[in-house]
C-alpha cells in the first residue's frame, strides 16, 4: 500500500517491494535473493536475481553498464564503482520513482541520518561527503575531507556536528550549522575507520586502521586516551546508553567492551575473522554479526550468543533499527531484507537497486531506511521498523 505525501512504500510482514515497478506489491513473499548459481556471490552484469527456491524474482536485469565498475575489497566487505550522476547542489530531477533520493558519482561507503531525520550524510569512494535534504531530495552541502574517502560518518547527538573518518590520516569534524570545519584530527591516533559519539556529545571515539581506538575530548579535541587490544582495523564502535562503556569490533574477529572512563577492557569475544561480512553494535551492549556462513548471530551484554537468522542470502551491509526491533541487511542480489526480531520474522524485501547495496542507515525514529549502492544510487524506504506489528 501507499501512504504519505510522497507516496512512499510501507511493507506488510513478508511483503516484497519492487521499486523498479511500483505497481507490483506481492504479499506473502519470503524470497531471499541469491545469485543464479545460488552460491551467494553478487549478481553479475546481464544476470537475473533469483528466489531461494529457484524462481526468478522481479528485480530486472543488472544494467550492462555496471560491468564498467571497478571491484576492490574494502574492510569487512564491499566493492568500488563509478556512475554518472547530477552535480552537487543540484536538485534531483522529478522522478516517477518515489523512493529515489538521488545519485552520487561513486560507490556509497557510509550513510548517517541527522538526529532530526531531515538530513542524510553520504560518503563515496571518490569525492566529498554530501549532505542531502531528505524531503527536498537535494544536496544541501558538499564537504571535502581532503584526506581520502570517508568510511565512517557520525552526527553528534544534538545534530550540531558531523564527523567523518578518512582513511588517509584524519578525522574531520564540521559545524552542521555553517558547514565550517570545527576540527581536523590528524596524525596518530588520527587514522580512522569508524566513529561513535558518547550520548552526551562530550566525547568522540575513533576506531583506527592501525587497530587503536582513540577517545577525544569534543571541547578541546585533544585525545583523552588510546585503547589497545585489537590486531587489525576497528570497523565498528558504539557507546552504551549511559556512556560508561564503549564496544568495538575489528577485522581480527574480536568484539570488545571497554570502560570508557578508565580506558580498560571489560570483556570480549572472538569470531573467525575470515568469516565476518558485517558487524553492528548497539547502545544496549548487543553485537549482531553477519558471517559468510549465511547466519546472523546476536551476542548480548552478558556474553550470551544466539543465532537469530539463517538464510540462503550472503549478507553484506547491515543496520539495526534505533528501537532494536528490526535488522536491515543487504544481499548479493541487489536487494535489502528487513527482519523484525523476537521472533525473527521477515518484514520486507526491498527491490530497486541495480547494483550491490554497500551502506544502510535507519532514521532516528525507525520509520525510514536509507540505502546506497555500488553505482552511487541512494534510496529512501518507509519501513516503520520499530512500530509494534503482528509477528
Amino acid at each position: 500500500m501507499w501512504t504519505g505525501v510522497r507516496a512512499t512504500m510501507i511493507a506488510a510482514p513478508g511483503a516484497d517491494i519492487d521499486a523498479t515497478n511500483p505497481a507490483r506489491f506481492a504479499e506473502g513473499g519470503t524470497a531471499m535473493g541469491v545469485s543464479p548459481s545460488h552460491s551467494g556471490t553478487p549478481v553479475r552484469s546481464g544476470e537475473d536475481a533469483w528466489h531461494g527456491d529457484g524462481e526468478r524474482i522481479a528485480v530486472g536485469r543488472v544494467p550492462a553498464s555496471s560491468s564498467r565498475s571497478l571491484f576492490c575489497g574494502v574492510a569487512l566487505a564491499g566493492v568500488l564503482g563509478l556512475a554518472l550522476v547530477p552535480r552537487p547542489h543540484e536538485r534531483e530531477p522529478a522522478s516517477a520513482d518515489p523512493g529515489l533520493l538521488g545519485r552520487q558519482p561513486e560507490t556509497i561507503l557510509a550513510l548517517a541520518f541527522s538526529p532530526d531525520g531531515r538530513r542524510l550524510a553520504a560518503s563515496g569512494y571518490e569525492g566529498p561527503v554530501r549532505i542531502w535534504d531528505v524531503a527536498g531530495r537535494a544536496v544541501e552541502a558538499s564537504l571535502g575531507t581532503e584526506h581520502g574517502p570517508a568510511f565512517g560518518l557520525a552526527w553528534s547527538p544534538d545534530g550540531r556536528a558531523l564527523a567523518a573518518a578518512s582513511v588517509r590520516q584524519a578525522v574531520t569534524v564540521w559545524d552542521a550549522r555553517s558547514w565550517e570545519r570545527a576540527a581536523v584530527l590528524e596524525g596518530r591516533p588520527g587514522l580512522a575507520r569508524s566513529l561513535a559519539w558518547s550520548p552526551d556529545g562530550s566525547t568522540l571515539a575513533t576506531g583506527g586502521l592501525d587497530s587503536d581506538i582513540a577517545i577525544w575530548d569534543a571541547a578541546s579535541w585533544e585525545p583523552r586516551a588510546v585503547l589497545r587490544g585489537h590486531s587489525s582495523a576497528v570497523n565498528a564502535l558504539a557507546f552504551s546508553a549511559d556512556g560508561r562503556a564503549l564496544m568495538s569490533a575489528a577485522g581480527d574477529g574480536r568484539i570488545r567492551a571497554w570502560d570508557a572512563a578508565a580506558a580498560r577492557p571489560i570483556h570480549g569475544a572472538r569470531f573467525p575473522a575470515d568469516s565476518l561480512t558485517s558487524v553492528v553494535l548497539s547502545p544496549a551492549g548487543e553485537a549482531f554479526v553477519a558471517s559468510r556462513y549465511r547466519t546472523v548471530l546476536r551476542r548480548d551484554a552478558a556474553g550470551n550468543e544466539e543465532q537469530v537468522l539463517a538464510n540462503p542470502s550472503l549478507y553484506l551491509a547491515m543496520a539495526r533499527s534505533p528501537g532494536g526491533r528490526a535488522l536491515a541487511l543487504s544481499t548479493g542480489a541487489n536487494t535489502v531484507e528487513v527482519w523484525r526480531l523476537a521472533p525473527p520474522t521477515p518484514l520486507a524485501l526491498l527491490k530497486g537497486h541495480a547494483s550491490t547495496v554497500q551502506a544502510l542507515a535507519f532514521s532516528p525514529d525507525g520509520r525510514m531506511l536509507a540505502s546506497g549502492d555500488r553505482d552511487g544510487t541512494l534510496r529512501i524506504w518507509e519501513v516503520h521498523a520499530d512500530e509494534p506489528g503482528p509477528p
